[in-house]
């Protein structure tokens, strides 16, 4: 990232984990830098908390008022907010129109922080959604959640504010468009239309059903084919699902760095290949997304670290070109390391109350 004339490398690590009364908790959290191109391993710490508590704050700058209201305004709030949304709520309007935050390397190399964070984006299905469940246990245990609904609310608002600010991403219904922003939500929803229009040929248009709500419009997606309309709603899963990603792929193909859990879930082999064709040739950005499915596998060896497998005890191993090995093959194999394919057809014999003998 570059600084002037220079560019820095960042390293940022965040860890959660359970306290000893079961709540979810930002156990460590710490942001280093040095020099992209160091001969130097060594990097400088920017801030290092441990448990709630600021362990290290930028030495350069220990002592001066940016420093000062950093360690004020995150007091006990540490351990469930991370120090970019903290300095982003509390600190940075104060500091950003003065020769304070100008002149300040720890108030810049925390805005980078917190600009690398709005430019994250984050694609799950529903049923993987567990944002309020880690909101509600972080507070308190279930029997005492009435008494603390305004700081659940309050939590759960943050943690979906990033998607809310994401105006790229679609949904099938109640898409909430400021008045000023309708025609920039068309123009969208015309590049959704070219984007689906590849997997259903027989699709003819994106009508929009529009309801006006104060400075708002609520608005719904309608399919026009040739002698019928339908809500997207009652479209497949796959179709559904397309919608959902288009803003994200778009984010991608555009410069943005995208994950995605479980891209294949719902997409056509044969599509989900051509579509990763594409970005790979042409996106401009970063995808980092999990599959099931082994056929990308071929698509994405062209690349050099571009494949890691997730082992049964939850390690990471890298793909590597070993000859003409294909990497799918190898995987049926049961050939990469940490994942070992030791199921056989025989063994669900009587898995559902039936004996192989019993014939």
């Amino acid at each position: 990232m570059k600084m002037g004339k220079t560019v820095e490398y960042f390293r940022y690590e965040i860890t959660l984990s359970k306290d000893e009364n079961e709540k979810y908790v930002i156990s460590h959290e710490q942001l280093l830098s040095r020099n992209a191109f160091s001969k130097k391993e060594e990097m400088e710490t920017i801030f290092r908390i441990s448990n709630g508590e600021i362990i290290s704050l930028y030495e350069k700058e220990k002592e001066n008022e940016i420093s000062k209201t950093v360690y004020q305004k995150t007091m006990n709030l540490l351990s469930s907010s991370t120090m970019s949304s903290l300095f982003v709520e509390k600190i940075f309007k104060m500091f950003y129109d003065n020769d304070q935050g100008k002149n300040s390397l720890l108030f810049f190399k925390l805005a980078i922080l917190c600009f690398w964070g709005k430019n994250l984006h984050v694609y799950m299905d529903e049923s993987d959604n567990h944002r309020e469940y880690v909101v509600r246990n972080s507070l308190e245990h279930p029997e005492d959640l009435k008494k603390y609904n305004t700081e659940i609310n309050l939590m759960i608002n943050r943690l979906w504010k990033p998607n809310n600010d994401f105006r790229e991403v679609l949904s099938v219904s109640g898409n909430v468009v400021n008045k000023s922003m309708y025609q920039h939500f068309e123009k969208i929803v015309d590049g959704l239309f070219e984007f689906l229009h590849i997997f259903k040929p027989d699709l003819k248009k994106i009508e929009i059903d529009k309801k006006e709500n104060k400075d708002v419009f609520i608005c719904d997606l309608i399919m026009v084919y040739d002698s019928y309309k339908i809500h997207a709603e009652f479209e497949s899963t796959g179709i559904k699902k397309l919608i959902r990603l288009f803003g994200y792929l778009k984010e991608m193909v555009q410069g943005g760095i995208v994950f995605i859990d479980e891209l294949d879930s719902n997409l056509h082999d044969v599509y989900l290949c051509a579509l990763l064709e594409y970005l790979m040739e042409y996106g401009e950005g970063q995808l980092c997304f999990t599959t099931h499915n082994v056929g990308p596998m071929d698509v994405l060896k062209q690349r050099k670290k571009s494949i890691d497998f997730l082992s049964e005890d939850h390690k990471i191993y890298s793909w590597r070109k070993n000859g003409n090995y294909s990497p799918s093959k190898l995987y049926r194999s049961g050939m990469i390391e940490g994942s070992p394919f030791n199921i056989d057809s025989i063994d669900f014999i009587g898995a559902f109350g039936l004996d192989g003998e019993d014939e």
